[in-house]
């Protein structure tokens, strides 16, 4: 899904006509400066509240999206390891030793250590992502992991 960020309208008044982000919008013959100023202060009033009601759908929409990109990068992170967990698991189902499985784990410390690291970021991100406060802070989270 693509997330589209919608621009700030600004209305002015270039005498009988009604002017959005610099173009002629509506004209209006024979209006007064009164009048003309009214209709601009009615546009820019609606505008304005569309603007804050797109930014707060395009906010909750990239929130939405960086934890979506969080998920994806984590599960494709730890998948690559899975195998040693379940390897341990199946040792602990199979009956091994408590001891045989932690010398076992000691061949996977780094793996292991890894794993944890992964899921420690993925917790911090996912707490960054949470309190953000604006869309700017949000636009400048990057989900990249480094270790």
């Amino acid at each position: 899904m693509e997330i589209i960020k919608i621009p700030k309208l600004t209305y002015s008044v270039d005498g009988e006509w009604l002017v959005c982000n610099g173009e002629r919008v509506l004209w209006c013959p024979g209006a007064s400066a009164e009048e003309m100023e009214a209709i601009r202060d009615q546009y820019q009033r609606q505008a304005d509240e569309a603007y804050q009601v797109g930014m707060e759908l395009y906010k909750q929409n990239l929130r939405q999206s960086l934890l979506t990109q969080l998920k994806e990068k984590v599960t494709q992170m730890l998948s690559e390891t899975d195998w040693v967990v379940i390897k341990l698991q199946s040792m602990k189902e199979e009956g091994w030793s408590e001891a045989e499985i932690e010398n076992e784990k000691q061949k996977y410390v780094k793996i292991l250590a890894q794993r944890k690291a992964i899921r420690e970021w993925n917790l911090k991100m996912k707490q960054i992502i949470q309190n953000a406060q604006t869309v700017e802070e949000l636009e400048g989270i990057k989900i990249e992991f480094t270790e």
